[in-house]
């Protein structure tokens, strides 16, 4: 069974995502999950709100669980959330 990628974000993001999880780890057996730390490496224009290896994850996988982020002021995103829908797609 292919694996969920999970981010689970900060401030509040890992509580809510653990709770989250409970749902399909509870209906689906064997849920396999790829948990990424979330990270924005600014590399570049555009800057990439997440590492490579998370957007590899969410790819293969076609399934993502994200918990809030906080965006970080001067950056280059007004949003890390919004900018982070956009690369998933």
């Amino acid at each position: 069974m292919p694996a969920i990628s999970v981010i689970p974000g900060d401030g509040i993001g890992p509580s809510i995502v653990e709770a989250a999880r409970r749902v399909p780890d509870a209906v689906v057996d064997d849920l396999d999950w790829d948990e990424s730390r979330p990270e924005m490496r600014p590399t570049g224009p555009p800057a990439i709100p997440s590492p490579p290896e998370t957007l590899k994850s969410i790819h293969t996988s076609h399934a993502a669980l994200k918990g809030p982020c906080t965006t970080h002021v001067g950056i280059g995103f007004r949003s890390i959330n919004v900018a982070r829908r956009g690369v998933i797609r």
